[in-house]
């Protein structure tokens, strides 16, 4: 049984990315994913013991500790 099925709202996640979709995308370890969201506020929903972040806030958080770097979506072909 997926997500989608438990809650029923597919697009409701649409702007949403999974723990595994997240450190994958950004090339980060579970332990800095971790410690981000301990210590320094990094955005995520927690639902059914499932962590979600929304791409919107991530970018946000991206670009605010970023020093040189504006975090920009990949283009869609």
């Amino acid at each position: 049984m997926n997500i989608n099925e438990l809650i029923g709202e597919e697009w409701m996640f649409e702007n949403y990315l999974d723990r595994l979709t997240l450190l994958k995308e950004l090339g980060i370890s579970q332990s800095t994913l971790s410690r981000r969201m301990k210590y320094d506020n990094f955005p995520y929903i927690k639902m059914k013991g499932r962590l979600f972040f929304n791409k919107n806030e991530v970018k946000k958080y991206l670009n605010s500790y970023s020093v040189n770097y504006v975090f920009q979506e990949k283009e869609k072909d």
